[in-house]
Parts: structure tokens; C-alpha cells; sequence
């Protein structure tokens, strides 16, 4: 059996994301939107709000939960990244939040959990 590197399990996970995403009702505006401060997984429209959704996929928990792995430093260039997006498409005022969707790997499945809300940007005014 091939083991899978660390970036092949992360497009992985990012793909059954997006899958989940739209399977409930979110339409996908832009998958990994790249910014010299940093990378936005996936940028998501539901009910008239942008959804930025960070992304953390793991096989195991041997290393903390995906959402332990989104740090204060990783939440401030998501918050960045997003304002520089909304700014591109004159969507300043559009409301907006943040969240996250783990994605665990188990046998052959993936496990998605989705996290609404879970930072706050307000501090990067927005």
C-alpha cells in the first residue's frame, strides 16, 4: 500500500471539503486564493455572506486536532488575505466570516467537521 505525502493527503482534504461545502448549499467563489501574506484554502458564498473556510486535514491525532493547528499567526494572514480579496472584488461591505472545516482521514473515508465562526477578524476590521 503507497502512503500518501503530507501535500496529497491535503488536496485530498481539501477536495472532500469542497464537496461537503456544496452539498450544502455553499457556492464556491475561489479555492486557494494566494496573497504575499499568505493562502486562503477555500472562499465560499452562503445566505449573501462570504465564508472564508480554512481547511486542516489529518490522518490521525497523533500530532493535536486540525483545529489546534490553526494558530493566532495563521489567523491574522487569513484575516490579511481576506481583506485584500473582498477589496479586489468591491465586496468590502459584504458581511463575512471565518471558519474551519477538519477533515480527517479514516479508512479510506473522510471525516468532515465544520466549525463556523470560529475566529474573529474584527481587529483587521472586518
Amino acid at each position: 500500500m503507497q502512503t500518501l505525502t503530507n501535500k496529497q493527503t491535503g488536496n485530498r482534504g481539501e477536495e472532500a471539503a469542497v464537496r461537503f461545502l456544496k452539498s450544502r448549499g455553499y457556492a464556491i467563489l475561489k479555492r486557494n486564493y494566494r496573497t504575499v501574506h499568505g493562502e486562503i484554502d477555500c472562499v465560499a458564498q452562503k445566505d449573501g455572506a462570504v465564508i472564508f473556510v480554512e481547511v486542516k486535514t489529518r490522518r490521525s491525532r497523533q500530532y493535536g486536532t486540525a483545529l489546534e493547528a490553526v494558530t493566532s499567526k495563521q489567523q491574522t494572514r487569513i484575516c490579511l488575505t481576506a481583506a485584500l480579496f473582498l477589496q479586489e472584488r468591491g465586496m468590502m461591505d459584504s458581511p463575512c466570516r471565518f471558519d474551519v472545516l477538519t477533515v480527517e482521514a479514516r479508512g479510506g473515508r473522510a471525516l468532515c467537521r465544520h466549525l463556523q465562526n470560529a475566529f474573529d477578524c474584527s481587529n483587521a476590521g472586518l
